[in-house]
């Protein structure tokens, strides 16, 4: 190896001898991906406490810990408040869990679509049969993680069981 020269991985550069600047760039690069990993470790941390602090505001406290498999459904009954959303969510960030859930078609694709996505909104047309069971088996086929919340059809109106 000539001296200045710098050596890239096992020898030179196969394009030959690189100026400084090269490896200046790498760095820059590999600092920027360290970066990244960084802030979505933050990321992440800053959702897990964003969902344990809304929990304990709404009097909530959750006991055990989240299934060790890979792909799971989520029963979220019963639905019988506005706040079923939020908690769920809440819920799914304090168990570090990226939660996809099934709500109606003018929820999802309302006025407010991008959010409701963003979230893990899957939008689903209860006027027409739209085999929606067919359709979460291939998901779930073709996934390698997912967790999918159902509420079921209902009311959240008071109601006498």
């Amino acid at each position: 190896n000539e001296p200045g020269v710098p050596r890239c991985g096992r020898g030179l550069c196969l394009a030959g001898p690189v100026s400084h600047t090269g490896h200046v760039f790498r760095a820059a690069a590999r600092w920027a991906i360290q970066s990244i990993r960084i802030l979505s470790a933050l990321k992440a941390c800053m959702k897990y406490w964003l969902g344990r602090i809304y929990l304990r505001l709404m009097g909530w406290k959750l006991l055990g810990q989240k299934p060790s498999y890979k792909k799971y459904l989520v029963l979220a009954a019963p639905h019988t408040s506005n706040w079923d959303l939020p908690l769920m969510l809440a819920v799914a960030l304090h168990f570090r869990v990226r939660l996809r859930w099934l709500g109606k078609k003018e929820l999802v694709d309302g006025p407010v679509a991008w959010s409701m996505h963003l979230l893990g909104g899957i939008s689903i047309d209860r006027s027409k049969s739209s085999n929606v069971v067919a359709q979460m088996i291939e998901t779930f086929d073709r996934a390698e993680r997912l967790v999918v919340a159902i509420p079921p059809e209902g009311t959240r109106a008071k109601v006498r069981y």
